[in-house]
């Protein structure tokens, strides 16, 4: 664990041929060009957020997908980066002040991407240059100049399925939690994410990411997905994944099965997304 924060990665925004492939062939579904389009729109200091061993997957996924919607609406002329910290701030403070308990130096902590966005539906997030990203800190009193405002969202948006969820990727990408298998997750490279598919493959919990876009491969459905874990998975962060993997965990020998497993479940879960407008 460093004291001078996570590391951060300066982007280059070429799209990669295989991922501009992948895209081509999603073009009935709008992300691919979508994607290429917020990405040709960031300055080139434009720095991707790369959260190592801090728990803020969550925050930057929020962040994201408000810059991504903002953007897409034209809220904003450009893509707009904003305050992932913020929310690791401010989102919820008691867990930050018990992680810090159990993991002295730490005061990240897990959150679910809906609760990410519900405190930015009632408390407004700021742009990310006013409120930096560290990853790890302690309580600040940070308080925005009258000049940075906050911008909020107008209702969270939650799926419980994967068929409720993916028709709103022709409008936005979407938030969900991966659930992370190793040493699947780490070699994943060029290939395709499909969980536990090693003799001693190890559950390590679940992991937020952006869903970008969808496409059918071999009769099997892909997603592409967008992770915090930067350059070392995948290609610069962007992986494709199984939706038609289905995980369930069979108690034997007296132990109990992980609760997130009792029942068939797929690798993505807790689909979501944020709304600027209600729908009249």
């Amino acid at each position: 664990m460093s004291d001078q924060g996570p590391p951060t990665i300066r982007c280059k925004f070429s799209i990669p041929t295989e991922v501009y492939d992948f895209f081509e062939s999603v073009r009935k579904y709008i992300p691919g060009p979508i994607l290429g389009m917020i990405i040709s729109s960031k300055p080139d200091d434009f720095i991707c957020l790369v959260e190592k061993t801090h728990d803020t997957c969550w925050a930057i996924v929020v962040a994201e997908l408000i810059s991504a919607l903002r953007f897409i609406l034209k809220y904003d002329a450009t893509y707009t980066d904003y305050s992932a910290q913020y929310l690791v701030d401010y989102a919820d403070q008691s867990k930050g002040l018990m992680a810090n308990h159990s993991r002295k130096g730490h005061y990240c902590y897990t959150h679910s991407i809906a609760k990410g966005l519900e405190f930015v539906k009632h408390g407004g997030i700021p742009l990310a240059k006013h409120c930096k990203y560290v990853g790890c800190r302690k309580l600040t009193a940070y308080r925005p100049p009258k000049d940075h405002s906050h911008v909020r969202i107008a209702s969270v948006q939650r799926r419980s399925s994967v068929d409720e969820a993916l028709p709103h990727l022709e409008f936005h990408p979407i938030g969900a939690s991966l659930a992370i298998f190793q040493p699947d997750y780490l070699t994943i490279k060029e290939g395709i994410y499909r969980g536990p598919m090693s003799k001693g493959s190890i559950y390590k919990g679940l992991h937020a990411v952006s869903i970008y876009g969808i496409d059918e491969e071999n009769g099997e459905t892909i997603v592409l997905v967008k992770s915090s874990h930067g350059e070392d998975v995948g290609r610069d962060g962007y992986f494709r994944v199984s939706l038609d993997i289905m995980m369930i965990e069979v108690p034997w020998e007296g132990q109990e099965a992980h609760p997130n497993f009792k029942r068939p479940t797929k690798l993505l879960t807790g689909f979501c997304f944020p709304r600027e407008q209600e729908l009249k």
